[in-house]
């Protein structure tokens, strides 16, 4: 059920270029992994990592992104949409559940990006031989009721990368306790970043296998690419 809620890995927008891979780390995964085209002038991407592990986790991502779709037509303000998306959470949510998301707003055929972050791990950038990270943004949903959140904004010129993931990916760990650790993951990227989408995203997960190994996989890994091609 699970993965019929995923979209393919390949994904495109008018003037990008998109690939996505989720993999949990018990039977079932509490991150959200989602592309969607809203109407004729907008496409939502979004990532999301729910608190906790197996079906409650599972349920909550479901009911995150069901959330999520419903509500987000309504939204031009993405401030307003993080705001709305929090109160839904916080009230439906057990008190010990939050969820992390970021959520990016693409128009087709533009370099522009809208984004909310809900105390997501920030989305990475490359350009060129430029890597930065965007802000961290609000707090993660339902922790707080009346949380407050911004709405950032990037423009992306042709081959430019922007990159979301889970921290399944910088915290997974080896058999000796080792992290994967962001800088390995940036390096990784900034020496395949002109490779198709695929190439990339598939050595980043052979990558992250290698480097575990035997040991047990600790956490759901989740990851977006998204190029600017014209």
């Amino acid at each position: 059920v699970q993965q019929a809620f995923t979209p393919e890995k390949h994904f495109s927008i008018p003037g990008w270029t998109g690939w996505l891979h989720s993999e949990p780390a018990n039977s079932v995964g509490g991150d959200m992994i989602d592309a969607v085209k809203i109407d004729s002038e907008r496409y939502g991407i979004s990532l999301g990592d729910i608190s906790g592990k197996e079906l409650g986790a599972a349920l909550y991502m479901v009911k995150l992104q069901s959330t999520l779709r419903a509500v987000v037509s309504d939204f031009d303000s993405l401030k307003e949409l993080g705001e709305k998306i929090n109160r839904i959470f916080f009230r439906d949510s057990e008190s010990n559940r939050f969820a992390t998301m970021v959520y990016m707003d693409i128009v087709p055929g533009s370099g522009e990006v809208k984004i909310l972050n809900a105390g997501h791990m920030p989305p990475i950038i490359f350009r060129g031989d430029q890597v930065s990270e965007m802000e961290r943004g609000g707090i993660a949903l339902g922790l707080k009721k009346n949380a407050e959140y911004i709405e950032q904004h990037e423009s992306l010129d042709p081959g430019d990368l922007i990159v979301l993931y889970s921290d399944g990916i910088t915290e997974a760990k080896n058999s000796i306790n080792r992290f994967f650790e962001k800088n390995r993951f940036i390096s990784l990227i900034k020496n395949l970043q002109k490779e198709p989408l695929e190439i990339v995203g598939d050595a980043i997960m052979t990558n992250i296998k290698q480097f575990i190994g035997d040991a047990k996989v600790s956490d759901d890994i989740s990851l977006i690419l998204l190029r600017r091609e014209k």
